[in-house]
């Protein structure tokens, strides 16, 4: 997730991070609800104290609040203590607002520091917001190659990885993405990434029982997620894809960085290559029934959706490559297009309707 500057940012996007804000506020008070509930039971004695001593004249409730709250920084207001209960106070509260404050100080810098580097409770804000985002479970070789193929994508991530000493962390919290220093096989750690509300979850640990793990769970939270998970073996990659309904197994063997990271879409990506620096695929869709695709011409397909169609598979009949432009797409057709990365996902979403 990229938090940029709020000034003329878009309606929607001003207020999500408006929201973040919010959230965040309610951490830090959260964080410091210790130190503000003794605060408050020291100014009622503090108050109480005053009030009710034998000073001449004798304080208003205002001005004993007031001289309680001056006393914990060792500023008193009133002359010198009347009586042993508040010549206690005279000392006891100098001490205990010290204490109190240096408390705070050292929390507070923390939590800044934390939003800084997008750290803890910060980077666990930013993933409660976030929504139809993709989870990233594991951060080595192969889990960095796939984040730069999703952030290609120009969809929202989440990482878990528990090793926070993985140079791959801060490589991510520099290009503003929540990483959750967390063991994804805690299914704490997958709500707090926000797998009930993910498009999909993409597994790439070294460890195969963990990868599994992991999938069982996220589909416990999230019935409807893409599950695509990483095995070492091509022949039980395809066992267990089919046993546990994931939605793709991929093995190192075959492994390429940015097929998997394209697997989160409703898409069968044929191959994807690279021009002007952009990664192009070339994927086959089935245009499902009440989806925009169905009955628009081809013309108007490749126009609104950004799209460049190579054929066109009749539900009824054979394909038709290179179809005339207005040639209507049918429900239940499969339309096979060269589309940029980055716009995939609208392509499949008109399609899914």
């Amino acid at each position: 997730m990229r938090v940029a500057a709020t000034v003329g940012a878009p309606p929607s996007v001003r207020r999500r991070r408006l929201h973040l804000w919010a959230l965040y506020a309610r951490a830090i008070m959260r964080e410091f609800r210790g130190s503000l509930a003794l605060l408050s039971g020291l100014m009622v004695i503090g108050t109480a104290v005053i009030a009710l001593s034998s000073w001449q004249p004798q304080p208003g409730l205002r001005h004993s609040f007031a001289a309680a709250f001056e006393l914990l920084s060792g500023e008193p207001l009133l002359g010198p203590p009347p009586n042993a209960a508040v010549t206690v106070l005279y000392v006891v509260f100098p001490i205990a607002g010290l204490a109190v404050g240096a408390e705070a100080l050292v929390r507070l810098s923390l939590l800044l520091f934390s939003k800084r580097h997008g750290q803890k409770e910060w980077a666990k804000i930013m993933a409660s917001t976030l929504r139809d985002h993709v989870v990233l479970c594991g951060l080595g070789h192969l889990g960095v190659r796939v984040l730069d193929k999703l952030l290609e994508l120009g969809v929202d991530v989440v990482v878990i990885e528990r090793d926070a000493q993985n140079g791959f962390v801060e490589t991510a919290r520099a290009r503003k993405i929540p990483v959750l220093e967390l063991d994804a096989k805690n299914e704490t750690a997958l709500a707090e990434a926000g797998v009930p509300h993910a498009r999909a979850i993409i597994v790439c640990t070294n460890d195969v029982m963990t990868n599994l793990e992991v999938a069982v769970d996220a589909r416990k939270l999230n019935p409807k997620i893409r599950l695509v998970t990483r095995m070492f073996d091509p022949a039980v990659a395809a066992k267990l894809g089919d046993a546990l309904a994931l939605d793709v197994a991929f093995s190192s063997s075959a492994l390429a960085a940015p097929t998997v990271a394209t697997a989160i879409f409703d898409a069968n990506v044929l191959s994807s290559f690279e021009l002007d620096g952009r990664m192009h695929l070339v994927a086959r869709v089935e245009a499902a029934k009440g989806g925009a695709l169905a009955g628009k011409a081809i013309a108007g397909l490749q126009s609104e959706l950004e799209v460049a169609v190579l054929a066109l598979e009749r539900a009824a009949g054979g394909p038709s490559f290179r179809p005339s432009l207005d040639e209507k797409v049918q429900p239940g057709d499969a339309v096979v297009v060269h589309v940029r990365a980055d716009k995939l996902g609208r392509f499949t979403s008109a399609a899914r309707g």
